[in-house]
Parts: C-alpha cells; sequence; structure tokens
C-alpha cells in the first residue's frame, strides 16, 4: 500500500493524512526546487519500522538497500536532508532517524548541516550518525551493500552513534593527543561554543559529547566540563536567562 499524496517538507500533515499514520508512512515531494524529495512508496505495515528511519541521499541507495530487506529507508536526494525534515518527522512518529550519507566531503557537509538543523528544531527525532568513513573503500550506501551484502550492513548499523557527538568531534577532525596544545584549545572552544548554545532538551547529549570531546584532545573530561561550564554555559545564562542543560555530577 503506498501513500500517494505529496507535501512540501515543513508543513503540517492534513487531518486526513494524521489518521493514516498508523498506515505505510510518508513519501515526500518538494516540487520544482532543489532538494527534492520524489515521491516513494515507504514502509508497509509495522510501527516499529516508522519508529526508526535510516536516510540516505540517493535513490540507488534507497533501492540497494531495499532489495536486502532493509525496509526502514527512505533517500533524500543528492544534496542534504531540507529544513523542516526534522519536525516533520517528529510529527509523523518517528523516534529515531540514522543518516547514513555518502563518503565524500559534500556527504561530511550534508551530514553536519543535518544534525546541527536537528538542534534548531522546536521537536525532533534522536539523530544518529553513521560516519562515512565507515563506509571505506566504498563511496556510499549503494556500493557497501552491493560488495557487502546485508551482514556488512548489519554491522555498519550496529556501530552507528550520537549525531551530536559526530557534530563536537568534527570539530577535531585528524586530532591527537599529542597535537599542538594550541590546536586542541582551539578545537575545544569551538566545540564548547556550539555545544553551549544547545536546548535544553539535548542535555544527555551534550555531556556524552563534552566528554568524547575531552578525550579526543587529551584533557579530562572533568577539566573540559568545567572549563566549559564557566566559559560556555555561563555566557548562554547572562544572555538567555536560561540555565545551561549540562548537570556535572
Amino acid at each position: 500500500m503506498t501513500w500517494k499524496n505529496q507535501h512540501a517538507l515543513g508543513s503540517e500533515p492534513r487531518r486526513h493524512e494524521r489518521r493514516r499514520l498508523a498506515l505505510p508512512v510518508f513519501a515526500w515531494c518538494e516540487q520544482n526546487a532543489p532538494p527534492a524529495i520524489r515521491a516513494l512508496d515507504l514502509l508497509s505495515g509495522s510501527v516499529d519500522l516508522r519508529r526508526d528511519l535510516v536516510l540516505v541521499e540517493g535513490i540507488f541507495d534507497l533501492h540497494q538497500l531495499r532489495a536486502h530487506g532493509v525496509a526502514n529507508v527512505a533517500a533524500v536526494g543528492g544534496v542534504g536532508v531540507a529544513p523542516g525534515t526534522f519536525e516533520l518527522l517528529s510529527r509523523l512518529g518517528v523516534e529515531r532517524v540514522t543518516l547514513c550519507l555518502d563518503r565524500d566531503q559534500p556527504g561530511r557537509a550534508a551530514m553536519t548541516r543535518a544534525v546541527e538543523d536537528s538542534t534548531r528544531a522546536r521537536r525532533n527525532p534522536s539523530v544518529l550518525v553513521i560516519d562515512p568513513e565507515r563506509l571505506a573503500p566504498a563511496k556510499d550506501p549503494d556500493e557497501y551493500v552491493r560488495k557487502g551484502g546485508i551482514a556488512a550492513w548489519g554491522a555498519l548499523f550496529s556501530a552507528r552513534g550520537c549525531g551530536i557527538t559526530w557534530r563536537v568531534l568534527e570539530f577535531a577532525t585528524d586530532m591527537s593527543t599529542d597535537a599542538p596544545t594550541v590546536m586542541r584549545r582551539q578545537a575545544l572552544a569551538r566545540a564548547g561554543a556550539w555545544l553551549g548554545a544547545l536546548p535544553p532538551r539535548l542535555a544527555v547529549e551534550q555531556e556524552d559529547a563534552v566528554r568524547a570531546i575531552a578525550d579526543r584532545c587529551g584533557y579530562s573530561r572533568e577539566a573540559v566540563e568545567r572549563a566549559f561550564r564557566a566559559r560556555f554555559w555561563s555566557c548562554v545564562e547572562r544572555n538567555t536567562g536560561v540555565s545551561p542543560p549540562l548537570e556535572v555530577g
């Protein structure tokens, strides 16, 4: 069964669409403007499939995964996740989204934008990511699954991680604990400024990300937590009147 209705991303689902959410789920189309997300017949049946959705870039990625029995997958087109996507998915009952985009610079950039967009949404599913480098030597999910089969995909899917942590570690790409002190502190400053602006609903993800960036840059977690609270969390509280989300035990 296919949902043939089409609507722009970010629009409120119509009443009759909301009634159909127990049926096969969403097909999107944003006509005459990139990114074009063409109407696809998506998940059939299970509410559990709808709760945990995989987003890939291209149609070939989608069809390759479907051919191998991966039902809970949708394609966003070749240019990334459009603004408003996460709020729409949340309204449609999606609880988790896993981003699996191409292993190239545009793919990494699209994943970065998508994670950042999800943090600005008023409501959104939990966002997980599959680091594009895990696809190596393949360049996209299509090639990865075509060459490795469903077992390879299962292992890849099991290695997904928190989108917030992934985004923070991108501030310290290729960083090592023996990198020059200035470089490590600059990476921490970029990460702290971004983390300090996250909404309180992401407090748990924020805390995990603080610990990850501390480990990456070779500082103790306790020191980085104290520094971030003093330098970034307090600035947010002064400017907004809202207490920062991170609670250090």
